[in-house]
């Protein structure tokens, strides 16, 4: 069930990429095809890149596609392996959820507050937008490793 809500988010903010690549592609041909570049553009392009990875880590974290070294863990027995990812789970991946979460609120929240924009005068409006970004991507990426840690114990103490 955990698993879904994760997929059906990075299904979603997949299309990120999709929409960059457009942005991206209009951003040249506007730049080099008529020498007119647009500043909003270039701020929607790195807030679309930051909506996809940012929501994309959890997404690799369900489906097992995350960047691991497998020195040891592929060394391990089954049971090893799943001992090694709770621990990481709980002792590495949680503590670093919670000070990003906690410390990205009052960033987030100071940027609402004043209704934070772009210092271009014509960049994008509402910057609290895509900082909000922050807390919600990690709180995604808690229930991800929830998933992943209720997984791993239920296969610890079913015996696979």
């Amino acid at each position: 069930m955990l698993d879904n809500i994760v997929l059906a988010a990075g299904k979603i903010f997949a299309w990120s990429y999709v929409i960059l690549m457009l942005v991206i592609i209009t951003q040249v041909v506007l730049r080099y095809g008529f020498n007119h570049g647009m500043v909003v553009l270039e701020e929607l392009q790195w807030h679309l890149y930051a909506i996809g990875v940012m929501f994309g880590v959890s997404y690799a974290q369900v489906t097992n596609s995350h960047i691991r070294v497998d020195l040891i863990h592929m060394r391990l027995s089954r049971r090893a392996q799943r001992l090694w990812e709770i621990f990481g789970i709980l002792f590495l991946m949680f503590p670093f959820i919670y000070v990003v979460f906690d410390a990205s609120l009052p960033f987030v929240y100071d940027s609402w507050r004043i209704n934070e924009s772009s210092a271009s005068p014509t960049g994008l409006p509402y910057r609290w937008l895509i900082k909000s970004v922050i807390p919600l991507s990690f709180g995604l990426l808690f229930i991800a490793g929830l998933s992943r840690l209720i997984r791993d114990v239920k296969g610890l103490i079913k015996g696979e």
